[in-house]
């Protein structure tokens, strides 16, 4: 497997999961290249056979390319694996030389762009040279118009041992100075790409409303300090900013709604790891209709889909929600199921076997 870096994120999460599956239930030996010095799950390294940083420096450095192919001819795998369009497109020379199988997962999020974008045109660009295009949603093989005959959705699985020691709810109240009523969440990064300030208007409708109602916002970036510049300061005291946290289950864990509000004109999201935590804790969710979110986020059953920067539909349906806790019961009961059927690490993993098995069968 190569893969860009190592950093936090719903790419290397994914991965990491599915290496740690290969090794434990179905005895794989795995090598892994991180073209990066982040590294942030060193946990992985147990789970390898082999494990190796080749950095880009710079990022264009052309030297990337043999060094992969000789690591690749001294360990001779049946299939190589790549997670983003840069190690995949470093792969490509190995994969073609060696007449190693190309699984090519660097679809993770489902864009509205065309060929001016640099990105759509490097990840398009390396289609011709993968024997298996896996995107993680089937809106994000959409936008990038993957071939279809070689393409396929593996969704993202969710490993459901992240919420076996979660800490208790009082103490989580305590931390942060909870004493509301209610609490309403969202997990993101504060980056264009999320839409933090549709939230926060939306929020505050509901505090010009009178609801004792917290709302706590997980996640950093370079945009944090200007949302909170925008909150009056009459109302900051029911606002909460966590910064990044290690334990974002338990903080989810006290949510009443979960809200996922991204920006569509920068963004589409895949299948978002945060949307995944949020129906694993059985919370309802309220997520903008944008990328792959339909595909996990069902429209009135495990929550609602609100149109792109429209705060006063996500103040509505906030509000819906703050006063019916039997709807909010069973959105997050069907989500939590819906999860366990669809979105499980069980299914993931077998159908990446299903991939592995069919290259390997076919070049043999």
């Amino acid at each position: 497997m190569v893969i860009d870096s190592l950093a936090k994120g719903g790419r290397e999460r994914r991965m990491v999961s599915l290496i740690k599956s290969l090794w434990f239930d179905w005895n794989f030996s795995i090598s892994l290249i991180v073209l990066s010095s982040i590294v942030e799950y060193p946990e992985v390294k147990k789970y390898c056979a082999a494990f190796k940083v080749i950095e880009r420096k710079p990022k264009t450095d052309p030297r990337v390319f043999f060094k992969i192919f000789r690591y690749v001819k001294s360990f001779s795998p049946a299939i190589i694996h790549t997670w983003g369009s840069m190690s995949t497109i470093y792969s490509i020379p190995s994969s073609t030389f060696t007449r190693t199988p190309l699984v090519n997962a660097s679809i993770a999020d489902a864009p509205d762009m065309n060929y001016a974008n640099y990105i759509y045109r490097r990840t398009r660009m390396t289609f011709p040279f993968s024997h298996a295009i896996v995107g993680n949603s089937k809106a994000g093989l959409k936008a990038y118009d993957a071939p279809d005959e070689k393409s396929l959705c593996i969704y993202n699985g969710f490993d459901f041992q992240r919420i076996n020691d979660l800490e208790d709810k009082d103490t989580i109240y305590e931390r942060y100075n909870i004493d509301s009523h209610q609490v309403i969440g969202m997990v993101a990064a504060f980056q264009e790409r999320k839409d933090y300030h549709t939230f926060i208007l939306a929020a505050l409708k509901l505090l010009d409303k009178k609801r004792d109602v917290s709302i706590i916002c997980v996640g950093d970036g370079e945009k944090l300090q200007e949302i909170k510049n925008s909150i009056p300061d009459k109302f900051k005291h029911h606002f909460t900013f966590t910064g990044n946290i290690t334990d974002v289950e338990s903080v989810i864990n006290i949510f009443d709604i979960a809200v996922l509000t991204t920006n569509a004109n920068f963004h589409g999201e895949g299948i978002s790891n945060s949307i995944m935590e949020y129906m694993a804790l059985s919370k309802p969710v309220i997520a903008t209709n944008t990328g792959g979110t339909p595909e996990i986020v069902l429209d009135g059953k495990n929550g609602y889909l609100v149109e792109d920067g429209n705060q006063e539909e996500l103040f509505r349906r906030l509000d819906e929600l703050l006063t019916n806790p039997m709807k909010r019961l069973e959105m997050g009961e069907y989500g939590l199921q819906r999860l366990r059927e669809n979105f499980s690490i069980g299914k993931m993993v077998h159908s990446y076997l299903g991939i592995y098995q069919s290259l390997a069968t076919n070049i043999n």
